[in-house]
């Protein structure tokens, strides 16, 4: 009896069974299908998969190959700037197409100057509206250096002078609530409050901010105002209307940057009629070159043109020149165009410059160059030849200071500016020579491409690369 239950309690059991078996044979058949295209379309992927990554390889061996001919080929001697050069290499089987560019674009920013001036600031004014005009003051962090931060800004205006030769009110009227700040180089703006508004004789002052004592070095600006990224340009913009203009004028205008006591003047000029008559200029000194790049590594002469103009209306007096060659350069002169048997030479091969070793040239002059106050005697150039051979990749700048005999207005002594700073022409980085870089691009592949995007330099010893991208 036991035993006749159990074998009848079983048999609906194994009928379930049979039902499961054959619904898992349906699926499969259903599956089997799919399953088959997926193998196939895997082994499909595994093959493209599998030829990118030869061609990935074979473009980036085309790219070694680009470096092995500028570093030991002497390729660079063949290229010309800006214009590309093309040719193909089998790599185990895969063709890659290369072109290479040279390139020769100045860049200033991370130089060391001869001076602790990490930004160097500059300005501009626009056209008058309705009798005002509006200045902006670019400030432009150049160096690596970002430790130090921005104190305070100074804008000197130009003065007026009536033709008595009497001073009467300042011929430039700041405007209230004009003041804005810009921190991403011009794009957007925020108004700031004014600035300090200061008479001395015959000029005004402005000092952002108005807190900022300077015999102290409190109350400037504070963060995020007063620090700068590698490369960041912040602008201030401001509103003035003149009460005045003299005919035929050229009124200048002087910015003060602290804690450094650097100075940007006389710059954005405002010209009545000819402009012959200028007013609160002093030197502008400018420095050209017959030979804006070189090939690396390939002894080349350069020639600089030197020219110092009288912006101050008056006879100027120079007292020195001096020239601070870029590093790796050498004077070979010769020089022509200083008064002859007027000057003695000093160069300084080894010279420690801001912590960078620098040839200098020192032109001394006994008795001063004058220098006239109207054109064409107001100009002033000469010229010289230095050499080199550099083989890294870069921009190499020149800087020149000019020390006239011009004393330090009180609308600047005030502010810590001795005579010497104020009456030094200095030319900033000027009459760039380019160590030139390399676009190359390396194209693998006929039916499926693998692209390789480098930007190459060169330097002693080695090819560098300043950016890397797979396309």
């Amino acid at each position: 009896m036991n035993s006749f239950r159990l074998r009848r309690q079983s048999e609906p059991q194994a009928g379930q069974a049979f039902i499961l078996v054959l619904i898992l044979l349906a699926i499969g058949a259903l599956l089997i299908v799919p399953a088959l295209n997926l193998s196939g379309t895997s082994l499909k992927s595994s093959q493209i998969v599998t030829r990118q990554a030869k061609e990935l390889y074979a473009a980036d061996a085309a790219q070694e190959l680009v470096m092995w001919k500028l570093l030991y080929n002497n390729y660079a001697s063949s290229l010309t700037v800006d214009q590309p050069s093309s040719f193909s290499v089998d790599v185990c089987g895969i063709p890659v197409n290369v072109t290479v560019i040279m390139r020769a674009v100045a860049t200033w920013r991370g130089v060391t100057l001869i001076a602790n001036t990490p930004i160097k600031p500059s300005k501009t004014v626009s056209l008058p509206v309705s009798g005002t005009y509006t200045y902006t003051i670019n400030l432009e962090q150049i160096s690596d250096d970002t430790s130090q931060g921005l104190d305070a800004v100074y804008d000197i205006l130009p003065g007026y002078t009536s033709g008595s030769g009497s001073f009467g009110l300042p011929y430039y009227d700041y405007q209230p609530g004009t003041s804005e700040l810009s921190e991403d180089g011009g794009s957007s703006w925020q108004q700031i409050s004014d600035p300090a508004v200061v008479k001395y004789g015959s000029n005004i002052r402005l000092q952002w901010p108005a807190t900022y004592d300077y015999s102290t070095g409190t109350g400037g600006f504070t963060s995020p105002t007063s620090n700068f990224t590698g490369g960041q340009v912040k602008k201030i913009q401001f509103k003035v209307k003149p009460s005045s203009l003299g005919p035929n004028k050229t009124y200048y205008n002087w910015v003060v940057l602290k804690p450094w006591d650097t100075l940007a003047g006389p710059i954005a000029p405002v010209v009545t009629g000819s402009g012959d008559n200028p007013s609160d200029g002093l030197l502008s000194v400018t420095k050209g070159t017959n030979t804006p790049f070189i090939l690396p590594g390939q002894l080349t002469n350069v020639t600089y043109t030197v020219t110092i103009t009288n912006l101050q209306g008056s006879t100027n007096q120079i007292q020195q020149i001096t020239d601070y060659l870029p590093p790796g350069f050498s004077y070979i002169g010769p020089t022509s165009g200083l008064p002859t048997g007027k000057y003695t030479f000093v160069r300084d091969p080894d010279s420690i410059v801001n912590g960078v070793l620098r040839e200098t040239l020192d032109w001394t002059f006994s008795p001063a160059w004058a220098i006239g106050a109207n054109p064409p005697d107001n100009v002033l150039t000469f010229t010289f030849v230095a050499s080199t051979s550099e083989y890294v990749s870069g921009s190499y700048y020149n800087e020149i200071v000019v020390i006239p005999n011009q004393k330090a207005g009180t609308a600047f002594s005030s502010i810590g500016i001795s005579d010497e700073d104020f009456s030094t022409g200095y030319s900033w980085n000027s009459a760039p020579v380019i160590v030139p870089a390399y676009d190359s691009s390396a194209t693998a592949g006929s039916t499926t491409t693998v692209t390789n995007d480098a930007n190459l330099g060169l330097t002693t010893d080695s090819v560098v690369f300043f950016s890397y991208q797979v396309r």
